[in-house]
């Protein structure tokens, strides 16, 4: 009786240990600041997938722990003990095994939806440079039909729409420059944790 409190006392020990170590490894140190001022830190697939990369460190204590009693229970010859540590020790190798898919399986969804929103982003753009072609045609045309009235108004609206246009070249290169440096971090977060 004695030896299965301590057994538990060890086991909470072990995955207080373990938490502690996750939940410090994802506050945030140096280079990982940039990770969490990004705006794809508050999506929900990045918040679960913190939460699987935790309990993957967890899962990993827990394989260590039952594997450590399973060797322990099959020299001292505990066939009960020694069974009951080997189905807790599958158990946590496949709660991993599920675990490393959920983060595979957030990090494809972000990705895709990153890759939506780009898409969109440049199709805004593109929209806006159609635009563009058409006015500086139509400025072409007033100039060589000598049309002066509407030289001015033509003038003017290639200016706004040369503005318009920059305007959302950099937003696309930002958003690119933003889903890079985030899918960078987070493949160091999940291979520090895999």
């Amino acid at each position: 009786m004695k030896n299965i409190k301590l057994k538990g006392w060890l086991m909470i020990g072990m995955m207080s240990i373990g938490t502690v170590a996750t939940s410090s490894a994802f506050a945030g140190d140096g280079d990982k600041t940039s990770i969490e001022n990004n705006k794809l830190a508050n999506r929900k697939e990045y918040k679960e997938m913190k939460v699987a990369l935790n309990k993957i460190e967890l899962d990993k204590v827990r394989i260590d722990y039952h594997k450590e009693q399973f060797k322990l229970n099959r020299k001292a010859d505990k066939e009960i003990a020694k069974h009951i540590s080997l189905k807790e020790w599958r158990k946590a190798k496949a709660d991993l095994r599920h675990d490393k898919k959920y983060v595979k399986i957030n990090k494809q969804d972000l990705k895709w939806d990153q890759k939506v929103a780009i898409k969109s982003q440049k199709k805004e753009e593109r929209a806006v440079r159609k635009q563009l072609r058409k006015a500086k045609r139509e400025l072409s045309k007033d100039k060589f039909l000598g049309n002066t009235e509407e030289i001015g108004t033509d003038t003017s609206r290639v200016k706004v729409l040369s503005k318009e246009l920059e305007k959302e070249s950099n937003e696309t290169a930002e958003l690119k420059n933003e889903v890079d440096e985030f899918f960078d971090y987070l493949d160091e977060e999940i291979d520090e944790t895999f």
